[in-house]
């Protein structure tokens, strides 16, 4: 018997609030809540309500022709994301997130070619090489308490002259989560380093939520 599918915002997800409160802000509780479900994030994911991983390996895919290009998966967790990019025929991608735990799943998939455990702060260079990535991207990252707008100054500065950073999120997240409500979009559209590419909705992103996917160049 085919076993029946579970909501992700109702059972599954049960109460790790930083999925449902839009004014969530506890960093280290939220990596306290991605190592406690690490063994079965990708069995509360990967059932078809979260589509989130396939439409940014998509919207990457479009972008970079070559498929031995450096990419990096900012707080990538167990690969998912990647994992769609190999499918693809990308096999250069590393990948930086703050719970090892997830980062341990990731590595018994083999879809990494570098692990590294590190927190994305705003005003706080990463141990990450500057203008290292032909694409920096991230899924669901910009989410309550997980990563600040500032951070993208980050993303920008690991990537190569002319490269392309993918972000995708909730769409709602922009207008509900006081960390991003008037404060991503302009903090993303006013740099002067990269130029916005496109940027595209997605209905069910994430169950019957919509999306956002921002395509960035690097000038």
């Amino acid at each position: 018997m085919k076993k029946e599918q579970q909501s992700c915002s109702n059972e599954s997800v049960g109460n790790f609030k930083c999925f449902l409160d839009p004014n969530y802000k506890d960093t280290n509780e939220v990596i306290k809540y991605y190592s406690a479900m690490a063994a079965n994030y990708d069995t509360i994911i990967d059932n078809g309500y979260y589509k989130g991983p396939r439409i940014v390996a998509s919207s990457v895919n479009d972008i970079i022709k070559d498929k031995n290009a450096l990419l990096i998966d900012i707080c990538g967790g167990t690969g998912s994301t990647a994992l769609e990019l190999r499918k693809y025929g990308f096999q250069n991608i590393d990948c930086i997130d703050a719970c090892e735990d997830m980062l341990q799943i990731a590595k018994q998939k083999s879809v990494y070619s570098n692990c590294i455990c590190e927190l994305l702060l705003p005003g706080k260079q990463s141990t990450l090489n500057a203008e290292k990535y032909d694409c920096v991207f991230c899924v669901g990252s910009f989410a309550p308490g997980h990563l600040q707008p500032e951070v993208v100054d980050e993303f920008i500065r690991i990537l190569k002259n002319e490269g392309h950073c993918v972000i995708g999120m909730r769409e709602e997240w922009l207008y509900t989560a006081d960390d991003y409500r008037d404060k991503l979009e302009p903090y993303m559209f006013k740099l002067k380093k990269w130029r916005l590419i496109k940027r595209e909705r997605f209905e069910n992103w994430f169950e019957n939520h919509s999306g956002i996917v921002y395509i960035f160049k690097k000038c």
